[in-house]
């Protein structure tokens, strides 16, 4: 990535604010769920605490990549803990956890035009989920055609964060097919998950 701001990295920093703004929304359900009033204390102590603001005001523009890359790792973390956290007290929970991310999805697809086709909605998630920094490679597209595409997500620039806090890429991977749901929901679109990491979206 250059060292100089551009698109991508604005993008970037976009898709950090993104998963971070999921992450704050579990923790405002979870105190409404009557849950835990501190969640977001324990992860600003245990985690620390995105940068917030102007990006060109709050990076380091003489290490730009190394900058969007910890607050990538800081986010995925929280995020990855925050669940944790939950889920350690009753596991049962995470049928509600499933449930914000499947809302979220779905406020989230209120921001796409409704006309818009199976690429313009597919294109749009490189927008709105955060699958690692640009060279992770974190998404593979298997089958791209104008009214089905095919994909899957690489574990790997996910499942480590996971892992560190002793859950399994299935929690993950349910995670996201929950957020999916919701953002294909009202679409005219069939949605499918095949397998633990691969999706499907095809015209109806």
């Amino acid at each position: 990535m250059s060292q100089f701001l551009g698109f991508i990295h604005h993008m970037m920093y976009g898709k950090i604010q993104r998963q971070e703004a999921l992450t704050k929304e579990l923790c405002k359900q979870a105190k409404e769920f009557g849950w835990t009033d501190s969640l977001v204390e324990q992860l600003d102590e245990t985690c620390g605490i995105p940068k917030e603001g102007n990006l060109e005001e709050i990076i380091d523009l003489g290490n730009i990549h190394g900058w969007l890359q910890a607050q990538v790792n800081l986010v995925e973390t929280r995020f990855a803990k925050a669940v944790c956290m939950l889920t350690k007290e009753n596991e049962n929970r995470l049928e509600k956890i499933k449930e914000v991310c499947r809302t979220v999805g779905k406020n989230t697809a209120c921001e796409m035009p409704r006309d818009s086709s199976v690429k313009e909605l597919f294109d749009s998630l490189g927008q709105f989920l955060l699958d690692g920094m640009p060279c992770d490679g974190g998404v593979d597209i298997h089958n791209a055609e104008e009214d089905e595409i095919l994909w899957s997500v690489d574990g790997f620039v996910h499942v480590p964060y996971w892992e560190k806090e002793g859950m399994s890429s299935e929690t993950f991977f349910n995670l996201r097919d929950a957020w999916l749901q919701g953002f294909f929901e009202d679409r005219d679109v069939d949605y499918e998950r095949i397998g633990e990491s691969t999706f499907r979206i095809k015209e109806k």
